[in-house]
């Protein structure tokens, strides 16, 4: 259970209510024990290739984050909802099948809260995808080659989640 400490409303005329919530300070609470336990984003991995999604997983959930990696999209799509995750991680390239194009429209169809980021070798979305079309603009973009940090990682899962908040926020207001 999340616990939020901070949070402030305030209403404009005719403009309508806007409510501002901060989670500085806020915590997990470990339904058995009752004790605090740290906030942990949750990512749905997609990747096919064994050897990059081992490390991926490593790397996040040695930072802290809580991963779940699927090696396709259906497999992932099924996922969506019992993990119910912060952010989607998907490379565009996933073998034979759907690509991560077709992932990135599944989820933001059925799940449009969730944060979206591609990882992928290629330095432009259209050559890593057969598929590859419009989407919305709020999906983070990142080339393999150029991540050379775990910060970077964690930056555009942060980017992920405030763009997707920035996002919901700001829809339907004049």
């Amino acid at each position: 259970m999340l616990a939020i400490r901070h949070c402030v409303v305030a209403s404009r005329a005719r403009k309508g209510v806007t409510v501002e919530v901060e989670v500085s300070g806020a915590v997990n609470r470990d339904d058995d024990t009752g004790e605090e336990a740290t906030f942990r984003y949750r990512v749905l991995l997609v990747e096919d290739e064994q050897f990059t999604r081992g490390l991926l997983t490593q790397t996040l959930t040695g930072a802290g984050i809580d991963v779940l990696a699927c090696t396709t999209v259906t497999e992932a799509m099924g996922s969506l909802a019992s993990f119910d995750p912060h952010v989607v991680m998907t490379d565009l390239d996933l073998g034979p099948g759907p690509s991560g194009v077709h992932l990135l429209r599944g989820v933001e169809q059925q799940a449009p809260w969730v944060g979206r980021i591609v990882l992928s070798v290629h330095a432009s979305p259209q050559l890593g995808a057969r598929d590859w079309g419009p989407l919305s603009g709020d999906v983070v973009y990142l080339v393999k080659p150029t991540v050379s940090s775990v910060d970077d990682l964690l930056a555009a899962i942060e980017a992920a989640v405030e763009h997707k908040v920035v996002r919901e926020a700001g829809e339907g207001s004049d």
